[in-house]
């Protein structure tokens, strides 16, 4: 009983990152269509975001954040709990 809970916690955790990055795409981007996100990269490829207390560039953030996100949802090692 206890692994489910600790998958389903980190399931919502991961859910809620991904929904945090999706956000941010849309706010950065304003939209959340590949073909439309990668012709504006290279213009937004200076701009800060700041997360957690540090600042980041926006798309070094977002990718990463899209990588941790799937790799959690997907139960990838390091992060999956059974």
């Amino acid at each position: 009983m206890a692994e489910t809970a600790g998958a389903t916690t980190l399931g919502r955790m991961k859910l809620c990152e991904l929904t945090i990055v999706i956000v941010g795409l849309v706010w950065v981007f304003g939209s959340i269509r590949f073909a439309d996100i990668f012709p504006q990269v290279a213009a937004h490829a200076h701009q800060g975001w700041t997360f957690a207390g540090h600042s980041f560039y926006a798309v070094d953030l977002a990718c990463a954040l899209l990588f941790v996100g799937a790799m959690g949802k997907s139960a990838q090692f390091f992060l999956h709990t059974w």
